[in-house]
Parts: C-alpha cells; sequence; structure tokens
C-alpha cells in the first residue's frame, strides 16, 4: 500500500474500534447519545491524521453506528435518527475544520520554524565567512552599532595596535591627530554621512608611527536610518612617503629650474658684459697706444728739439703706465676672485697712504684741471698692506676725476675713531643713478658707457676697491644724489689696539747708480724687448749678454759666467723652465740669481718658475727702479 494510504488505514482502524466500543456499550446506553464516542474518535483522527481521514472515519462511523447501533432504523432513517445524524455531522464537521485549521497553522509554523532556522544557519556562516575573510585581510576592520561603539574588530586591530578591543585607542593614534580624527567622527555620527581622514597609528611592535587612510560607511534600513558603521584602516605610510618624496623632488625639480633659469639670465648677462668689457678693453688699450705711436713718431723727426723730445718722452711714460696700470688690475681682481692674492700687512700711516694715493692720482686729476683738498689726520696707523690700500684710494681718486667735469673739486677726508677710522672721497662729477647704487661694485659696472663722454675704463676699479677692503675687514659704500649731483664713497677701516700700534718702517731710497759694473746675461726670444731691456742695462753701467733662446742662453752664461740672468719663460728651443734647470745643475751658477722676466703673472706660473730654481719671478713690464733693485 503507498504511503499516502497509511492515515486512512490508520483512520478507519480507530473508527472501526471507536464503533465496537459504541456497540459494546450498547446494552448499557441502549441507542441513547450513539455518536457521541464516534465524534471524540472523528476528532482525534482529525488531529492526527488530518482532514481526508477524518472525513471517511465521519463516513464510516455514522454507517456502523446506524447498522449497529440503530437496527431497522437506517433506511429509512425516522425523524430522530436524522436529527441524530445531523447533529454528528455538524458536530464531526466542525471538529474535523477546527483539527484541520490548527494542524495547518502548525504546519505552516513548522515550516516558518525551520527556514528560521535554516537562514539563522545560513547567516551564522556567512558571518563566520565574513569574520574569517575580514582577520585576513591587510586592512583594519571594524563594525560599529549606529552610535558608534564598537561591536566588531578583526585580527588586524589586535596584531598592529597590540589592544584586544578598542579601550585605549588613545594611545595608538598620534596625539596630533587624535582631535581631528573625533571631530571627524562625531560629524560623521551627527549627519550620517562617510568618515574619511588620515591619521598615524602607533605599531606596537616597534613604536614607530605609520599614516592610515581610516574610513568608515553607514548601513542604513528600509526607512533610511543608520543601524551600522563598517569601517576600514588601510596602511598608505609607503605612499606618503613616495608622496612627499615627489614633492621634494618636484620643489627640487622647480627650485633647479628656477636657478637654471636664473643662472641663464645671469650668463646671458655676463656675456653681455664680457662682450663690452672686451669692448672697452680695446678701447682703453688702443687709448694710450695711440698718443704712444705720435709720440715715437715726434722723437724720430724731432731729434734736435729737446723740449719737444722730452714732451714725447712724458707722454710714453704716462701711457705706458695707464697700460701697465690697466694690466695689474686684471690681475689683480683675477686674483682677488680666486683667493690667490694674499695681504702683506704691516703698521703704515693712513696719512702715507693717502698722499702716495694722491701723487699716482696726480695726472689724472691735473689732466682735468680738478681741485684737490685734503683732510687727513697725521697721527692714525692701521695693520695693513700699503701698497694695497694705495691701490684702493688711487682708484677711487681717478675714478672722481675720471667722472668729475674739468674744473671739479674733489674732497679727501678722514676722521677716526678709537675703532675705525672713515675715508671719505667725494666729488662734483656726474653722479650716480639711484638704480646704479645697488650695483656700482660689480664687476665690469660703469655708470656712464656713452661715448660723448669718454670716461673710459674697465669697469673693474671699484669692485677691486671692495676686494680688496673686505680683505682688510673694514666695508665701502657709494651715495649720490642722483645724476649731476655728485658722488661719494665711504671707506671703512678698523684700527688695531693703540698698544699695538709700531712706528712705520723707514722708506728706503733705492740707488739710482750703480756704484758696481755686473755681468748680465738677458735671454728673450722677442727681439725688441731684448734690445731695449739691454740698452737700459748698459744705460746703468753693466755688462750685457743677450741670447734670444734657452740652448744659446745656456751656452752663453757657461763662457761668460754672469753676476745675474734674467730668463724669459716662453723661447723656442728650450724653454726658460729648461734653461733655468740646466743652469742651476752647474756648480759655478748655484748662487747666481736667476730672474723670470716674463709676461706669465698667475700664480701657477709663479708656482713653476719656483719649481725649476728661479730666484724672483718678475711681470713684464718691468721698471726701472725694480730693475736697478735687481741689479744691485
Amino acid at each position: 500500500m503507498p504511503p499516502g494510504w497509511k492515515p486512512y488505514l490508520w483512520a478507519l482502524t480507530a473508527i472501526v474500534a471507536a464503533v465496537a466500543l459504541r456497540v459494546a456499550l450498547t446494552p448499557m446506553m441502549g441507542d441513547r447519545l450513539p455518536y457521541t464516542i464516534i465524534i471524540v474518535a472523528v476528532a482525534i483522527i482529525a488531529r492526527h491524521a488530518g482532514v481526508g481521514p477524518s472525513l471517511v472515519a465521519l463516513v464510516t462511523g455514522a454507517v456502523g453506528v446506524n447498522w449497529l447501533v440503530v437496527p431497522g432504523d437506517f433506511f429509512p432513517p425516522s425523524a430522530d435518527t436524522r436529527a441524530s445524524l445531523f447533529a454528528y455531522t455538524m458536530v464531526s464537521a466542525v471538529v474535523i475544520y477546527m483539527f484541520g485549521t490548527m494542524r495547518r497553522n502548525a504546519e505552516r509554523v513548522e515550516v516558518q520554524r525551520r527556514q528560521l532556522i535554516e537562514t539563522m544557519t545560513a547567516r551564522e556562516r556567512s558571518d563566520q565567512a565574513l569574520r574569517g575573510m575580514a582577520d585576513s585581510m591587510p586592512q583594519i576592520v571594524y563594525v560599529t552599532d549606529a552610535d558608534g561603539h564598537v561591536v566588531y574588530l578583526n585580527r588586524r586591530w589586535r596584531e598592529y595596535c597590540g589592544l584586544q578591543t578598542i579601550h585605549g585607542v588613545e594611545t595608538v593614534v598620534h596625539p596630533d591627530d587624535l582631535g581631528g580624527l573625533q571631530a571627524e567622527w562625531a560629524h560623521a555620527l551627527r549627519d550620517g554621512t562617510l568618515l574619511e581622514c588620515e591619521i598615524r597609528m602607533r605599531r606596537a611592535a616597534d613604536g614607530q608611527y605609520r599614516w592610515f587612510l581610516t574610513r568608515a560607511h553607514p548601513a542604513r534600513d528600509e526607512a533610511g536610518a543608520v543601524t551600522q558603521w563598517f569601517g576600514t584602516s588601510t596602511d598608505i605610510h609607503d605612499q606618503k612617503e613616495a608622496e612627499a618624496e615627489r614633492q621634494r623632488s618636484e620643489e627640487q625639480l622647480r627650485l633647479a629650474l628656477e636657478h637654471a633659469e636664473s643662472s641663464r639670465g645671469q650668463l646671458q648677462e655676463a656675456d653681455r658684459r664680457k662682450d663690452e668689457f672686451l669692448a672697452v678693453l680695446s678701447h682703453e688699450l688702443r687709448n694710450p697706444l695711440a698718443p704712444m705711436r705720435t709720440a715715437l713718431h715726434l722723437m724720430k723727426v724731432a731729434r734736435d728739439d729737446a723740449p719737444l723730445m722730452i714732451r714725447a718722452r712724458d707722454i710714453m711714460e704716462r701711457q705706458l703706465g695707464q697700460m701697465v696700470r690697466l694690466i695689474d688690475d686684471l690681475l689683480d681682481i683675477s686674483r682677488v676672485s680666486r683667493g690667490k692674492l694674499e695681504l702683506r700687512r704691516g703698521r703704515v700711516s693712513l696719512s702715507h697712504v693717502l698722499h702716495q694715493a694722491m701723487e699716482a692720482a696726480a695726472p689724472a686729476i691735473g689732466a682735468g684741471s680738478h681741485r684737490l683738498e685734503a683732510e687727513i689726520p697725521d697721527d692714525v696707523m692701521l695693520d695693513a698692506d700699503e701698497v694695497r690700500l694705495v691701490q684702493v684710494f688711487a682708484n677711487l681718486l681717478d675714478n672722481a676725476a675720471k667722472y668729475s667735469e674739468p674744473g671739479g673739486r674733489i674732497q679727501v677726508e678722514a676722521v677716526a675713531t678709537p675703532s675705525h677710522v672713515q675715508v671719505v672721497v667725494r666729488d662734483t662729477g656726474v653722479g650716480i643713478p639711484p638704480d646704479m647704487l645697488p650695483r656700482i661694485f660689480d664687476m665690469f659696472t660703469q655708470v656712464d658707457r656713452t661715448l660723448a663722454r669718454g670716461r673710459g675704463g674697465l669697469g673693474i676699479g671699484l669692485s677691486l676697491v671692495r676686494r680688496l677692503v673686505e680683505m682688510h675687514g673694514g666695508t665701502v659704500c657709494a651715495e649720490s644724489d642722483g645724476v649731476g649731483r655728485g658722488s661719494e664713497f665711504r671707506v671703512t677701516l678698523p684700527r688695531p689696539a693703540a698698544e699695538a700700534v709700531a712706528a712705520p718702517a723707514p722708506i728706503i731710497t733705492r740707488r739710482r747708480v750703480a756704484t758696481t759694473s755686473r755681468r748680465v746675461l738677458i735671454a728673450d726670444d722677442n727681439d725688441d724687448v731684448l734690445e731695449s731691456l739691454a740698452l737700459l742695462v748698459r744705460a746703468m753701467g753693466h755688462e750685457v749678454h743677450t741670447a734670444s733662446d734657452g740652448a744659446t742662453a745656456v751656452q752663453v752664461a757657461r763662457l761668460v759666467r754672469p753676476d745675474i740672468v734674467l730668463l724669459d719663460l716662453g723661447m723656442p728651443v728650450m724653454n726658460g723652465f729648461d734653461a733655468c734647470r740646466e743652469l742651476k745643475a752647474e756648480a759655478w751658477a748655484a748662487a747666481v740669481p736667476i730672474v723670470a722676466l716674463t709676461g706669465w703673472g698667475q700664480e701657477h706660473d709663479r708656482q713653476r718658475s719656483r719649481e725649476a730654481g728661479f730666484d724672483e719671478h718678475i711681470v713684464k713690464p718691468v721698471s726701472p727702479d725694480r730693475l736697478e733693485q735687481l741689479l744691485e
């Protein structure tokens, strides 16, 4: 029999038993209440077997009772029988309906219960899966309720922070970031908006603070109310460091580009000023050459005119002095720029320095018919290089004369204090425009470049003045009320302690006539230089021998055994360095002074000449006084 018939079989069995029970009770009950037991049986069957079996039991019970309990009255039924049967049918139907409804409800509740259990089981599995996934994530994951109270923290939080709960978070977040995080979190809770901020959190393993990006997203119900917050904290420390490094690199690149642009502008300006300087240098070198050439021609055509010869000679001496001064300034500014110039300090009189400077500038002042006024104290002593200070003030006086109209006034005033002395050189010349004052001491800077005024100069004098003054520990500044209103230069120099001041060294006057004739060997590959120098030395009363190259100089020296040798460095066949080495190797020449007389005057040239054995290094052109000093 199919499983679906079991309830019916059970129902038939139960109803047959009930009918049998009712039949058994008939001797006691007679035909009264014939369906009571049957109704109870139908109710039991409806409760346990369902509607179908209970309906079968209802019909079977009615047939059985009417056939066995009320015999002879089953068909046609009597009125009492019909009433009893109707009552039985109605009561059984109500009972079957009630128990059927209860059974369906119970079955529905059971189904729902099972569904709920399955749902809860599935949710629990899902929660476990989510927790496992959250624990495996590299980010810190947390969940809070609607009010922000943490209900879940993943394993990354415990590993990184060393905390099992949220308590103690204020010891994890950097103090500088804690207030901002709390403010952002309060704002998000109040408005239900996304939380996103960057904070530093301390790693429990080593105490290092690392940057984290913290986010919290609100979860809402169907009504839109926030029910939970799901958050993460992602380590972005490496990205922050990379971003900071990128910004630093960009800033360095920007500065480098700005520097390159500035350098390009400076190079362009330097190139422009270099071109101007070369043009001015060419002009300044040609200026003395023109009168020198004219004076030479005058000396040729006026041999018997002694006054004219003297004037021509004076012109040549002045112009030659100007050329030498230009070259000396160039060499000096080069040495200062490279830090190769050394001061030869000593106790010098300021008055003596200024008078020498005024003597040096006298030709320029006289050429402009300027009036020179000086107010100089006699008792001011300085610890300084006398030659360089004379150069400083001579440059300032020459500059004042050059930039003043004929008949101008030049004033020199010195004021001393216990610690400093200030020297002011003031003129009534063309003045300095305001925009030029900040760079008047820059290299190759000239106030007036117009050809019409013809002031001249290389634009290096004031730059040399400033550097020499600074080497003495002093300062120099320029002032002017503007174009056409003159200028004023103030030089401030420190004074030594009073007790340390010594008297100035006596001035030694050089002899002009040689007391002893000496054998002099001169070697130079320039015939004019060689001839003119030989004539000058013979005029001083000495015996002269010459050579045009180094090899010849060595041979001549071995023959004549000179008392002093003047060697050019750049000669053919054998240069001056090698010639000096060969001569110094001779026993007889070990004590003979050998002087390098050359146009090369840089420090490395002097170093090479010392290494080759030269006793002196003189830069051409040598002055007659210096030559006399060498030959004494």
